[in-house]
This record gives C-alpha cells, sequence and structure tokens, in this order.
C-alpha cells in the first residue's frame, strides 16, 4: 500500500453523526448500529448507503483509550448517536468495504490515539477527517474485498471447529467426572478390592460412621460448633442406584464447616510482613499477598487443607497449607484429608443450580451447600478415582492447549496475511 497516494478521509468521505438514541430507539425492521458488535434495530432508518461506523466514545471508558470495534454497514440503516458514519464521497474513487477493512486492521495506531479526554475518552469528527488512506485502484480494492471475503470465510470455518472441538474437550470432562461420582470409572477395582464390611476403605457406611464419631469428638472438644440436623435423602432425590460399597450422604454430613472460623484479623498481624500465603476468591486463586497487610480478608486458615467453594458461580477447588479467602467462598474442611479431592470433582460434576436461590444476585448458601447430595465411595475407592480422573484430567488438558494454541495461530495467520495485503 506504500506506493499508493494517499488523502484523508475528510477528503475522500462525509462524515455524519448518529441520529438515533440507542436506549430510546423503537425496535423495528432496520439494523440500528451500535458500539457492541450486533446489532440492534429500528422502526426508522438514517441512511441508505454503504458506511463505516466509528464509535465515538471508548469502548472500556473511566479514562482509558480502547476502541473494540470498526462496523461496516449498507442499506438503509439506523446510527447510534454515539457514533459517525463515514461514507464515501465517490464510489468510484474509495470503496466503503475496503476503507472498514483498512481502518478496523488499523484501529490501534490510526484510531485509538486520537481519542482525548480525562474522564470521558471520546473521538471527535474532525480527527477522524484528518486520518490519511492509501488510496489503491478501485478494481484492486474490490479484488481485496474478495480475497479478504474469502480469507474471512475460511478462517471463521476454522475458528468455528476449533470453538466444537473445546465443547467436545468440557463434554468429555464432564463425562469422566459423571463416570467418576457414579462408580463406573473403578468398576474394575471393586473386583479387586471387595467390600469388606466395617473397614472405611472398602465400605463407604463404615466410613461415614467414622466420620460421624470424629466430627462428634470435635464437638465435645470444643473445636467443632454443633451442625443443625440434615434432612434424609429421600428416594424420589437419587439420581442414579450405586454400587453396593457406597452410600448416598448430604456434603454436611461428611465435612467440616469451615465458614464459622472467619475472624478479624488484628492490628499486630496485619502489620507482620513476614508470612506470604495464596489468596483465594470466588473462582480460585487470584494472586499470592502479603496476608497479614492485606485489606479485606478476614480468615487464615490452618495446614490441612480444606475445599474452597464458590458462592455467586459454584464451582470447587482445593486449598492445602495456610492461605487466605475472602468471603465469596465457602470453606468446607475434612476429618481425613484424602477426601477433599473427591468432593472437589463431585461438586464439579453435579448441576448445582437446584442449590442456588435469590433472584438479583443469586448466591450458594451454607445451610444449602451443606444440604448436596454426595455419592459417597469408601476412602481407598475415592482415592483410586482421584489419581484416574487426575491422569485423564491432565491428558485433556494436554488436548485442550493444543486446541488454543491452533486456534491463536489461525488468528495470527489471518493478521498476518492482512498486513502483508496492507504493506
Amino acid at each position: 500500500m506504500k506506493k499508493y497516494p494517499k488523502k484523508t478521509i475528510g477528503e475522500l468521505c462525509n462524515i455524519i453523526k448518529g441520529e438515533t438514541g440507542i436506549a430510546s430507539a423503537t425496535p423495528g425492521e432496520y439494523p440500528l448500529v451500535v458500539t457492541a458488535k450486533e446489532r440492534k434495530t429500528s422502526a426508522t432508518y438514517q441512511f441508505d448507503t454503504q458506511a463505516v461506523c466509528i464509535p465515538l466514545v471508548s469502548s472500556s471508558g473511566h479514562g482509558k483509550k480502547s476502541l473494540k470495534y470498526v462496523h461496516y454497514q449498507e442499506g438503509k440503516f439506523a446510527l447510534g448517536t454515539i457514533l459517525a458514519a463515514v461514507i464515501p464521497k465517490n464510489h468510484y474513487e474509495i470503496s466503503a468495504a475496503f476503507l472498514h477493512q483498512y481502518l478496523f486492521f488499523y484501529k490501534e495506531t490510526k484510531i485509538v490515539p486520537l481519542m482525548k479526554g480525562a474522564a470521558n475518552v471520546s473521538l471527535a469528527v474532525k480527527d477522524i477527517a484528518k486520518i490519511e488512506v492509501p488510496l489503491p485502484p478501485i478494481n484492486q480494492q474490490k479484488d481485496f474485498i474478495i480475497f479478504f471475503n474469502k480469507l474471512q470465510k475460511f478462517n471463521q470455518e476454522l475458528i468455528r471447529e476449533f470453538d466444537n472441538q473445546q465443547k467436545y474437550i468440557y463434554q468429555l470432562k464432564q463425562a469422566i467426572l459423571q463416570e467418576a461420582i457414579s462408580g463406573q470409572l473403578t468398576a474394575e477395582w471393586r473386583k479387586q478390592n471387595p467390600i469388606q464390611k466395617g473397614n472405611p476403605d472398602t465400605d463407604a457406611a463404615a466410613l461415614l460412621a467414622k466420620i460421624k464419631a470424629e466430627k462428634q469428638q470435635l464437638i465435645a472438644d470444643g473445636k467443632l460448633k454443633k451442625e443443625k440436623p440434615l434432612p434424609e435423602i429421600l428416594p424420589d432425590e437419587i439420581p442414579f442406584s450405586l454400587p453396593d460399597s457406597w452410600v448416598w450422604c448430604r456434603l454436611g454430613k461428611c465435612s467440616l464447616n469451615r465458614d464459622d472460623n472467619r475472624q478479624p484479623i488484628s492490628r499486630d498481624e496485619r502489620l507482620n510482613k513476614e508470612k506470604i500465603f495464596p489468596y483465594y476468591g470466588a473462582s480460585g486463586i487470584i494472586d499470592k499477598i502479603d496476608g497479614f497487610t492485606h485489606e479485606g480478608i478476614n480468615l487464615l486458615i490452618g495446614e490441612d487443607g480444606a475445599n474452597l467453594i464458590s458462592r455467586s458461580t459454584p464451582i470447587a477447588f482445593v486449598a492445602d497449607g495456610k492461605y487466605w479467602v475472602n468471603n465469596h467462598a465457602h470453606v468446607i474442611g475434612f476429618t481425613d484429608i484424602s477426601i477433599l479431592h473427591f468432593i472437589k470433582h463431585h461438586i464439579n460434576a453435579i448441576d448445582l443450580k437446584p442449590y442456588v436461590t435469590g433472584g438479583f444476585q443469586p448466591k450458594l448458601t451454607q445451610g444449602n451447600l451443606s444440604s448436596i447430595i454426595i455419592a459417597l465411595p469408601p476412602l481407598a475407592e475415592q482415592k483410586a478415582i482421584v489419581e484416574k480422573v487426575d491422569y485423564l484430567m491432565k491428558i485433556i488438558d494436554q488436548l485442550e492447549a493444543q486446541i488454543k494454541h491452533r486456534k491463536q495461530l489461525a488468528e495470527d495467520l489471518m493478521q498476518t496475511v492482512l498486513r502483508e495485503a496492507f504493506e
């Protein structure tokens, strides 16, 4: 493109601001171009032409220069008031489709630097008019658009295939977890390790009785608060049949509520800068922080490990050792640390929506968390399940990483070809 003459957008195009209020527009038959990727609709139209539509406000706001999209629209359409339509004066001199691809590709260097403002970052029409663009012959511009459309179609098909593969990966993970919590994954293990009544390693009923006795002792010693009785599991609540050595129980029956242990941290502890702990929130580990000085944290867990379960979008993850956790996650522990990894897989295998309550801000309460129904295997089988699941998940994670890498390569290739075409 360097060999071609350049002209400013102001010389080549008319620049007209949109007239339709995005929030107040009456839906209708005409596309309404907005700052987001997807169009809205309008009962009226402002333009009947081919145009490049450029947002006049930052995509990020908060004093940051940013532009996610530059749109192309043709035919009859409405335009939001916070966008401007760039319309060629002479369609035999500059193609709107070509101009769109050029501006979209170079938006970070051609458009974003023109944005101004401290809090409300915006783009002025007069500055858009100053942008220079190369001007190859119109037939070459049309050839470029044909080439680009073919390239884009191929790239979209490729990305769609990668997206499908990622969906299959998720489905495969869920299938493995379902087999894990139903006993199918360790059917061969049980043949080699038949049930021995009274042995927690092969008899889940014995394991549950052992946990109950250990919890009662913790309550007697004052180390655990007395728990509210949990309802019995009704037959219509049971989703599938279990192996003879397994039992159904509610999560509160086999776990320890650690949420009650949340304590305020003293000033002296906050000033102690020697110990560093991981910091967990609703979606897992956030970062390693100075646990004693970070504000807004009110819980330090001991060294026996625990499950953390998100309150807002229920997922489970494991934390070992000492760590901080904010109020966006529940904390449950176990009398035997071996159980927590199986419980993590179990929580992530089931649908927790029935246990989530609340309208505007739905969340998983501690009471509902305790009532979750768990398919509990014997202790030794839990370990076998975790070992097998972790092995399979490691392989799947490697496949997923390859898919993401190939998807990124496809995107990079598209950008490289376009760069070579423009430059």
